[in-house]
């Protein structure tokens, strides 16, 4: 689901205006309101995960920072200092809470030593996923990514280990440029994830490392190292002291290809890296998926409300107004793409996704923006004819629950478009659209 389709500011808006609304007519419920509210300000938990020897805690120290240091085998949950610690917190996961900036709109939670049981339930309290190969991804990782069920667009694949990529930095090509390579032909699976992207941890966490930016005599080192001679002389035994002391600082690819940064070996280092890019991931479309994810589960809890509220009526009149409400539909879509895509529906998750990035009548029904409304009101009905089919068809229940919701929309938007054939505006500020 696109962020344009659904901006993060009018899905947290509409979720302040549903508990608001809640808040007023319920006010005996304000201790449970509350908690909703708590979770909808939250910063996004992504879990970082991956299989064995990948890297995961390598790549959330490099995240967090020289606090990231810890040295366990145990899943730990990351989150910034002065925020209250989520209360959902699965037994056996530990939390660390961190000074500084690094953390202040991320959660994260390190993966490690998790399997079977263990690792569903860290997934669950989890809005998103980072998973990390340093290979072609195997049909084990395919299945795992489809058992810890955040679906392609709460996915993100890192291929780590960058910096040692098919023949690592001793071989004929570079490594780092090699892995992007393959990040980028890894992106055009959307069945799976909605990107990938090519990381070296090793070179984000050298980058902070005092050593790094406490040695005045680096930048010159790391430059006189660029010699062929000095690559085929790691192929032998014996090293130079301070040559084998600068590559257990900065990895054989900063020895060799370091000199490039000039005198700012730590800034290059962290630019090459790929961490940076994966933040700006983390912070815009992977945030955006664990926010409609959330805010479809908040939903759901908000719905338990009315049985226990002290007017029911009232409760369920709020409820259904928001359900009626524009954002509401991709918000409730959202879910549904990731449970079909865990059940391996791939067909059907790809159909409900494109359904919920779908900006105007015209783009829902398939049709070229600014087709006479004639044409967008027989590809909606070509759009439900085929929703039907399938529906009539051999389904599991994912696929039916799945397909009746976005079967209410295609109706809904065939009522409006055919309001505009009778003489009234159907733009995307009106409807389905009015955001």
């Amino acid at each position: 689901m696109s962020v344009v389709s659904l901006p993060a500011d009018a899905v947290s808006a509409f979720m302040d205006r549903v508990l608001d609304d809640l808040q007023v007519t319920a006010p005996e419920l304000s201790a449970q309101i509350s908690r909703l509210r708590g979770r909808t300000a939250e910063a996004p938990r992504i879990l970082v995960t991956g299989g064995p020897g990948a890297g995961a805690s390598t790549l959330v120290r490099a995240l967090v920072g020289d606090a990231g240091t810890d040295g366990s085998s145990e899943p730990v949950l990351w989150c910034a200092a002065g925020r209250s610690v989520p209360e959902d917190v699965p037994v056996g996961v530990r939390v660390r809470q961190v000074a500084g900036a690094a953390l202040q709109n991320l959660t994260l939670i390190d993966g490690a030593g998790t399997a079977g049981e263990a690792t569903a339930a860290v997934a669950a309290c989890a809005d998103a996923v980072v998973y990390l190969v340093d290979r072609e991804p195997s049909v084990a990782d395919r299945e795992r990514i489809r058992q810890l069920g955040f679906g392609p667009a709460g996915t993100v694949l890192v291929v780590s280990r960058a910096d040692e990529f098919g023949a690592g930095s001793l071989g004929s090509t570079d490594p780092l440029a090699d892995a992007r390579g393959y990040a980028r032909a890894l992106s055009e699976d959307t069945s799976s994830w909605v990107t990938a992207v090519a990381v070296s941890p090793l070179l984000t966490a050298a980058a902070s490392s005092p050593a790094v930016t406490g040695d005045a005599g680096l930048a010159a080192r790391l430059a006189s190292y660029r010699s062929p001679a000095v690559a085929a002389g790691l192929l032998g035994t014996d090293v130079p002291p301070a040559l084998m002391a600068d590559l257990q600082l900065v990895g054989t690819y900063g020895v060799l290809h370091g000199g490039a940064g000039g005198d700012q070996p730590g800034r290059w280092l962290a630019d090459v890296s790929g961490v940076g890019d994966l933040r700006t991931l983390l912070l815009g479309r992977l945030a955006q998926a664990a926010l409609l994810r959330r805010s479809a589960e908040i939903l759901d809890e908000a719905g338990q409300l009315r049985f226990t509220a002290s007017d029911p009526a009232a409760v369920g009149e709020v409820l259904d107004r928001a359900g009626s409400a524009p954002e509401a539909w991709r918000i409730r879509l959202f879910p549904e793409i990731a449970r079909l895509a865990e059940a391996g529906m791939d067909d059907d998750a790809a159909l409900v996704a494109r359904i919920g990035d779908a900006d105007s009548p015209a783009d829902l029904a398939g049709v070229p923006a600014g087709s006479p409304q004639v044409e967008v009101l027989n590809g909606l009905r070509e759009q439900l004819r085929t929703v039907n089919l399938r529906l009539t068809g051999f389904t599991v229940p994912v696929v039916e629950t799945a397909l009746t919701a976005v079967s209410v929309v295609l109706r809904r938007a065939i009522g409006e478009v055919e309001t505009g054939l009778g003489g009234s505006d159907y733009s995307t500020d009106a409807g389905l659209w009015k955001t």
